[in-house]
């Protein structure tokens, strides 16, 4: 998984030497409509950020990125990655549970 993803953003950024992406950070998100429902704005610490939807059991949620005033909502196993220096926030999920993978990555070199 990690090998195809660097690959994918080394193409999409234009990166020639896949030693200069690494990942910086990784872990699941959990949202529940009786704990935490939504992540507040804000932007991250590295270059590269993405979401993975780990489940499509609940009600509301996406990621809204205030750039472009606009929540992107993932089924199971979709992605979206983005410049983490973007404004962004986990929108509240209203019922159920949402998990996601998020993950960072920096870049390195030239």
């Amino acid at each position: 998984f990690q090998n195809r993803m660097v690959k994918w953003v080394a193409s999409l950024y234009g990166i020639d030497d896949l030693g200069d992406i690494k990942w910086d950070d990784m872990f699941i998100v959990y949202y529940d409509e009786k704990g935490q429902r939504e992540l507040d704005l804000h932007v991250d610490g590295s270059q590269v950020s993405f979401t993975l939807a780990l489940n499509t059991e609940f009600d509301g949620g996406g990621t809204y990125f205030d750039i472009v005033n606009t929540t992107v909502t993932l089924e199971l196993g979709e992605a979206v990655f983005f410049p983490s220096r973007l404004l962004h926030k986990g929108q509240a999920i209203t019922s159920g549970s949402r998990y996601v993978l998020v993950g960072f990555l920096k870049v390195e070199g030239p």
